[in-house]
Order: C-alpha cells, then sequence, then structure tokens
C-alpha cells in the first residue's frame, strides 16, 4: 500500500477517534490505519468507512509485544511508502488500586504514554518529511484547574519519571485520589513527550504537537471507571455541555480539529506546540515546560519501552 496519505490512528473505534477516522476518510485520497484492541468488534468504524479507506489491526497499548507487532504490520502495509500522520488518540482512566502490565509499568502509563513512546519511535523512519504525530493532552494535568478539579483532579504529580512508571505518586491519599493523579500524571507524559521530540527531531523530519479536547462525557475513555462513573460520563455531564462550551466539546468538534493538526491543515510548519479544541494555542503547566523532566520522562521510557533514544537536535525546531 504505497500510499503517501496514509494516516495511523489509535483508539479509532469509538468517540473522537471514530469522528477522526471519519473526518480523514472524507477525502478519497486518504487511506487510515486503525488499531483496535478487539478489531472484530469494530462494527461501528467499518459501518463509517469505506472499506478500500480502511484497516484495522488488532493493537493493544498496555502490552509492548502488541505495539511492536502493530508498528510492523503498518510497515509492511505501506510497502515502502511513507506515514502521512498519526493521531496518538487512545487513553484510558482507570479507578480502584494500582495495577501493572506484563511488562512492569503502572496500567495507565502504559496505555496513555508508553505503548504511543514505542509506536512513534518505530514508525519514525517511515513518517513522511514533515509528517504530524499529535498526542492527546488535557487540563487534568493543570494544577488549578476549575473544571477538572470539580472532577477530583488536583493537577499532574510528577515527582520522577521513574515513580510515574510505577504508579508511586502519593502513595497517602485514597485509592480512588491516586487512580485520578495517575491519570493527571499521563496527560503530563503526553505534553513532555510532544515538547521533548519537538526538541529531538527537526520539523522538517517530523513535527509533534499537543491538543487539549476538551471534555467530552459520552465517550468511551471512562470505561475503566466504576458503573456510577460511567452513568455520571454517559447520561448526566452531556446535559451540561451547552452550559459549559468553554471546557465542553464534542468528539465531533474535537475530531475536526484532531484532523487539522495531523493532516498539517493547521499548525503545518510548527513542532512542539499545545493547543485546545478551537485551535488556540494554551497555556501548560510550568512542569509541562521543564526540559529536565521530559528528558527524565524521555530516558525511563526508552529504556522501559527497549528504545533506543534519539539525540537533541536542537536545530530547525519552531516551537512556542
Amino acid at each position: 500500500m504505497a500510499n503517501p496519505r496514509a494516516f495511523v490512528v489509535t483508539g479509532g473505534t469509538s468517540g473522537m477517534g471514530l469522528e477522526l477516522v471519519r473526518h480523514l476518510s472524507r477525502d478519497p485520497a486518504n487511506v487510515v490505519i486503525v488499531g483496535a484492541r478487539s478489531p472484530a468488534t469494530a462494527h461501528a468504524l467499518r459501518a463509517a468507512v469505506p472499506e478500500l479507506q480502511l484497516h484495522v489491526l488488532p493493537l493493544d497499548l498496555e502490552r509492548l509485544s502488541s505495539v511492536r507487532s502493530f508498528a510492523e504490520t503498518v510497515i509492511s502495509l505501506m510497502a515502502g511508502g511513507n506515514v502521512a500522520g498519526v493521531a496518538c488518540n487512545a487513553g484510558a482512566q482507570f479507578e480502584g488500586p494500582l495495577e501493572k502490565t506484563d511488562d512492569g509499568v503502572e496500567r495507565t502509563f502504559a496505555a496513555n504514554h508508553l505503548g504511543h513512546f514505542v509506536l512513534v519511535h518505530a514508525l519514525l523512519p517511515h513518517l513522511a518529511a514533515g509528517a504530524a504525530v499529535v498526542s492527546i493532552a488535557s487540563s487534568a494535568h493543570l494544577p488549578g484547574s476549575a473544571l477538572a478539579s470539580r472532577i477530583g483532579f488536583r493537577g499532574a504529580i510528577f515527582p520522577n519519571a521513574e515513580a510515574v512508571a510505577n504508579g508511586q505518586l502519593d502513595p497517602g491519599t485514597s485509592v480512588a485520589q491516586q487512580a485520578l493523579d495517575r491519570y493527571g500524571a499521563s496527560k503530563l507524559c503526553n505534553i513532555l513527550f510532544a515538547f521533548e521530540m519537538a526538541r529531538r527531531v527537526p520539523v522538517s523530519r517530523a513535527r509533534f504537537l499537543a491538543l487539549d479536547p476538551g471534555l467530552m462525557p459520552g465517550t468511551g475513555l471512562a470505561r475503566g471507571r466504576s458503573s456510577l462513573s460511567r452513568f455520571m460520563w454517559f447520561y448526566v455531564l452531556p446535559a451540561f455541555r451547552f452550559a459549559m462550551g468553554a471546557v465542553m466539546s464534542t468528539p465531533e468538534r474535537s475530531a475536526a480539529a484532531l484532523g487539522a493538526l495531523v493532516t498539517g491543515t493547521s499548525y503545518g510548519d510548527r513542532t512542539g506546540v499545545h493547543v485546545d479544541f478551537t485551535l488556540a494555542e494554551t497555556p501548560t503547566s510550568a512542569d509541562a515546560k521543564r526540559t529536565d523532566l521530559a528528558c527524565d520522562l524521555y530516558d525511563v521510557s526508552s529504556r522501559r519501552g527497549g528504545v533506543v533514544g534519539l539525540p537533541v537536535a536542537g536545530a530547525d525546531v519552531v516551537k512556542t
């Protein structure tokens, strides 16, 4: 499939990911390769996109062997062609006590950061020049965020990258708070990853951006939470969408923003940028700007993911 307009999307079977695949497939020149935990059940995705424009492959971001297998299959499908863009869209919140994957890292860290870290490094030699890689951020990383604090988030707690990978952030708090803290830390990881890759990869080679899609109740993000939390997420919060339009989006609206970033329609010559679902550049936390944290995360992720790290490029980077 030597097609320079092939896009890779994780978490493309529901919510914003599904809407993104729909958005990309409106251009008949585009082919979308979607990573899904269960391709056989991706009925809504297959119904939404013409068969010739879609490949659905197995991908479990909590298992590094699955990530590597997915990347190898993508490269094989490309048959020497290049990937036009990557949307690192998949993510999850998990309630309950700390759990680790078979690779020995905390589940939230694995699903939201490490799996994508390994995937992007595997695909990097096969990206088209200037291709965009977009990570999904969240106000959950931001201390003092009014909306996030109402849900229980208190900003990312990041003692060091090894502690985040092990899920050991603030063990003196409740089990529920620790779970929220692990999600907030994973979202900081997504921003640090985008910024650090922008330092290590010249903009002429590939571009790295982070998108805060806003609060999108009704999506699959809460699948790992309790029955009560899922009820609130799917049925109660959507009723407040119009009253909270400044911070609450829809999968369709946020997917359009994500599509503009991954195709280069917006910020097509930029890297190391953090924007929201309106495509406005958006402030991050002070920790998100710390290169020492970003380097620590990069080093730990490289070691835990079995990735040969990249040096800091230091040139040809256009960043805010």
